[in-house]
């Protein structure tokens, strides 16, 4: 169930990190008058959090997913006959 809400809050979360990147470089740009190296460093580094933290919900969610007792595939199912 955890993991579900995780899940559910990605589309947040990459929100978030790009909007938090642009601002920083945006400040920077203002504050050392780099423009636009500033605010395009913050959109990567914002872009590059949100991918890391979809591709750690993707693990776990798969990871979890792998124990449930309706998907495993580790289990040989009897020859028949």
């Amino acid at each position: 169930m955890m993991q579900a809400g995780r899940a559910a809050s990605a589309g947040y979360f990459i929100i978030i990190a790009t909007a938090m990147g642009l601002g920083a470089g945006w400040w920077v740009d203002k504050r050392f008058g780099t423009a636009p190296w500033g605010l395009l460093l913050g959109l990567l580094v914002g872009v590059g959090a949100a991918i890391k933290e979809l591709v750690t919900i993707a693990r776990t969610t798969k990871l979890g997913n792998s124990t449930d007792e309706n998907t495993r595939t580790d289990e040989k199912e009897p020859p028949p006959g």
